[in-house]
Order: structure tokens, then sequence, then C-alpha cells
């Protein structure tokens, strides 16, 4: 189990999130200590820094840490095939077969979940737990096979209620390599 996990965080390299961990720390000293710029709604003249909060400190930290785990292990399972390939990187963990798909995935989810439960301590401040389910739903479309940007934005649009905010899904679902994704037609022009 111990070396299971061992392994897990050397795919990752854990090493360096932990590296970058000050540079997010100094991002939230800053946003603790800079006051607020004066909104043109409000007639007060005098607009403070927002107040430290503990749990937004452990809600920074448990996001940075779970967002760049199930980043990078997600990173390593779509990237596996072509590590196999690669004579410099068919030595990592998957292709190698050091570690199983299966504990990969089971790991990426828990950091994702973990990800989203530390959005919570941002509460009553709902938009890091919006923002957080949305990121996640990126990342899965990035396994898609032709998918552009506007077509998983269309697809996310869809999917939170707003059909047709950037365009139409007009053409439906469509084979490409194998593959089914969401096709995105441009509205034909009118003769």
């Amino acid at each position: 189990m111990f070396e299971r996990l061992r392994h897990i965080l050397d795919m990752i390299r854990f090493s360096h999130t932990v590296f970058a961990l000050p540079f997010a720390l100094f991002a939230a000293i800053m946003a603790w200590t800079t006051p607020t710029s004066p909104s043109h709604s409000s007639l007060a003249t005098h607009h403070s820094a927002p107040p430290f909060r503990w749990q937004h400190l452990a809600g920074i930290l448990i996001c940075m840490v779970a967002a760049r785990s199930a980043a990078m292990a997600f990173n390593r399972l779509a990237d596996r095939a072509i590590d196999a390939q690669n004579p410099r990187t068919k030595s990592r963990h998957l292709p190698a077969g050091i570690l199983t798909v299966g504990s990969v995935v089971g790991f990426t989810v828990v950091s994702a979940v973990a990800f989203v439960v530390g959005t919570l301590l941002f509460l009553p401040n709902r938009l890091p737990l919006a923002l957080s389910g949305r990121v996640i739903l990126r990342a899965a479309f990035s396994l898609g096979s032709g998918l552009t940007h506007a077509d998983v934005e269309a697809v996310l649009d869809l999917a939170a209620g707003r059909p047709g905010r950037r365009r139409s899904l007009s053409g439906g679902l469509r084979a490409q390599r194998g593959r089914s994704y969401v096709h995105l037609a441009r509205p034909s022009p009118e003769r």
C-alpha cells in the first residue's frame, strides 16, 4: 500500500507540488493585504483587504495540491500509450507496469473529489465550488477526439442550462476515427 502510494507520488512529481506551494501562498498573502478597488456602485471611500481566514488558507492548500495531483495523474493516464512508444518515457510508471491503470484512475478520482471538497472551505463564496465542476469537466473532455475549445464550451453551456449561448448543437453526434464526439455546426448563410 505505502509502496504504491510512493510510486504514485513519484509519478505525479509531488516534489514539484511542494516547490509550487510558496508561490500559491504568496499570491494568497498578496490578496489578503491588497485593498480592494472601489466599485462603481459603492459610495464608500475606504476599501480594506479581504480578511484572513484559516479555512481559506486550508482551502488554498488543499485545492492546489489536489488539483495538481489530479491533473498530473490524468495526464499520465491520457499519455500512457504515447509514453509506451517513446524510448525516453517508456520507463514511466504506467508503461513499465509499476502502477496499474486502476490504481492511477482511483488516485485521480480521489484527488478530483478532494479538490471539489476543498472549494467548500471558501463558502459562502460559491464561485470556487461552481468553477471546480467546470474545471473537471473540461479535463474529461480533453480526451475527446476532434473537440475544440468552442465544442467544449458549448457542451458545458448545455450542461449548465444555457443552450445556444455560444453556438447551437445542430449536427448531433458524429463519428471520427472510431470515437464519437459532439459536432457543432456553424449556422449556414441564408440564401
